[in-house]
């Protein structure tokens, strides 16, 4: 079904959109950790943290566990996705095995990226931490 071309292409693909990917989540956990650390210091610092700043980091505090399980699942399933497209597509060339059963799962896992490279920035601008 897909060329060579196709799979060439799909080969070099998936690692880049990878790396923007751990590129991307790496600036917003360096974003939500400059939050936290400035937080912390003005209550090192001594000076009077309002009532809603204490609340916004009790929150924020609780849902670390949820962020965390969600950035984990998140994780797994693009990881799974690279890891298959990039096999798939790696093999296919490899073997000449350009047909329908190589195509689609390469096709989808290159969508599944690219969609996951495209919300990421979306999360990041929608994060109130």
């Amino acid at each position: 079904m897909g060329s060579e071309a196709f799979y060439t292409t799909a080969a070099q693909v998936l690692p880049t959109i990878l790396i923007a990917l751990a590129v991307e989540i790496g600036f917003m956990m360096q974003q939500r950790e400059r939050v936290w650390e400035k937080a912390k210091a003005r209550e090192f610092e001594g000076q009077v943290v309002s009532s809603e700043v204490v609340a916004r980091m009790e929150k924020a505090f609780l849902r670390v566990g949820q962020y965390t399980v969600r950035w984990g699942t998140a994780a797994l399933g693009v990881s799974t996705a690279f890891v298959v497209g990039e096999l798939l597509a790696v093999l296919s060339l490899a073997f000449g095995w350009f047909n329908v059963w190589t195509f689609v799962p390469v096709l989808v896992c290159m969508m599944t990226l690219i969609v996951a490279a495209a919300v990421v920035p979306l999360l990041r601008m929608r994060s109130d931490v």
